[in-house]
């Protein structure tokens, strides 16, 4: 029982060193919205010094490989005044995405503050269906991909490829730059197995792969 108390009384006293935080931040979270297409993207979190001693910038630590962040100055004295600069790099994702960054400072017991962004990329495309599949009996019939391309993307199909010889594919505008159906028909004496379809958007001289799946049973 003595030792259950000493080592409740241990993790109170431990948790009770941690300070609080040495910066006063105007806002911890940032909600961008990105253009389709856009591969970075930025946000500025500024900062002030409201205590009596410099403060210094130790740490920066994203909480991924595409988030790199910057702190101007590190060292800030009593009253000053900074910011973190937060880039994200946006590598194909879309939907609405969650990063952030861990800020450490001075003294060694500060609690550390959490920036976050919430960043909300909309689709270059969309894949309807995502997946065709064929079992032996509908060897030979055509199916279908629909392809829809965001028109704030500005982008266009350059074409569908496949690496599987026995695989027919035949692209079909529907409303031209928009909406394309791609025609699938693998042949009778296809052999079962799982096939990559690329599907090739150039934007703005940038080229883009989306991937389809065709099965064959």
């Amino acid at each position: 029982l003595r030792f259950l108390m000493f080592s409740l009384g241990f993790l109170a006293g431990g948790a009770a060193s941690l300070s609080a935080s040495e910066l006063a931040w105007a806002q911890t979270e940032a909600a961008l919205a990105v253009a389709p297409g856009q591969t970075e993207c930025e946000a500025i979190f500024s900062f002030r010094n409201p205590g009596q001693t410099p403060v210094a910038i130790v740490g920066l630590m994203p909480d991924c490989d595409c988030v790199t962040a910057t702190a101007d100055p590190a060292a800030v004295p009593p009253g000053g005044h900074g910011f973190v600069k937060v880039t994200v790099a946006l590598h194909g994702e879309s939907g609405l995405l969650g990063k952030s960054v861990t800020v450490r400072t001075t003294p060694a017991n500060a609690a550390p503050d959490r920036l976050i962004l919430r960043i909300r990329v909309p689709a270059i495309a969309t894949l309807e269906p995502e997946v065709l599949a064929w079992s032996g009996h509908d060897y030979g019939q055509a199916k279908e991909f629909r392809l829809r391309l965001n028109p704030e993307a500005h982008g266009r199909l350059k074409g569908v490829t496949s690496d599987f010889p026995d695989l027919a594919l035949e692209v079909k505008p529907v409303e031209p730059d928009q909406l394309y159906r791609i025609i699938v028909t693998p042949q009778r004496t296809a052999a079962p197995r799982h096939i990559t379809v690329k599907i090739a958007v150039d934007l703005n001289g940038t080229e883009r792969v989306f991937p389809a799946t065709v099965v064959l049973r």
